[in-house]
């Protein structure tokens, strides 16, 4: 009866483990130029963004830096394309607005001073293509 059980539990625990790796998707891009996003000032360089669909979690991290999590809403314009990241430019400063996954667009919500760049000078975008990590 206890191997029973053990193989049950060890089932279940093999069935959460398939579960919680299937929510979440993790990217890595290489950015050759520096940019913001939530806020924050990212210099150019190597990145991994994971986003975690339950819990609607975008994180960016890069090396040697604190882990930022990305406030996003699922992009209204997500059209079913390769998985990527979609950057907005006012002048010389560059913004990541949206990551797209294999299944899903999430844009970031603008700053304040990305949403006052957007008032007084016109926008330039960029899609870089990402290398997705398995």
């Amino acid at each position: 009866m206890s191997k029973q059980i053990r193989y049950a539990v060890g089932l279940m625990l093999l069935t959460v483990v398939s579960a919680s790796a299937q929510i979440t998707q993790q990217i890595r891009v290489n950015v050759p130029f520096s940019f913001s996003a939530a806020g924050k000032n990212h210099p150019a360089g190597n990145y991994a963004l994971e986003f975690n669909k339950e819990r609607n979690l975008l994180t960016l991290s890069g090396y040697g830096s604190t882990p930022a999590i990305l406030p996003t809403v699922a992009s209204s314009e997500y059209k079913g394309e390769p998985t990527n990241l979609r950057f907005q430019r006012y002048g010389a400063d560059w913004f990541l607005k949206e990551v797209t996954f294999s299944d899903t667009g999430q844009e970031l919500t603008p700053s304040k001073m990305e949403r006052e760049l957007a008032r007084s000078k016109p926008a330039d975008q960029r899609i870089l293509v990402a290398k997705v990590s398995r």
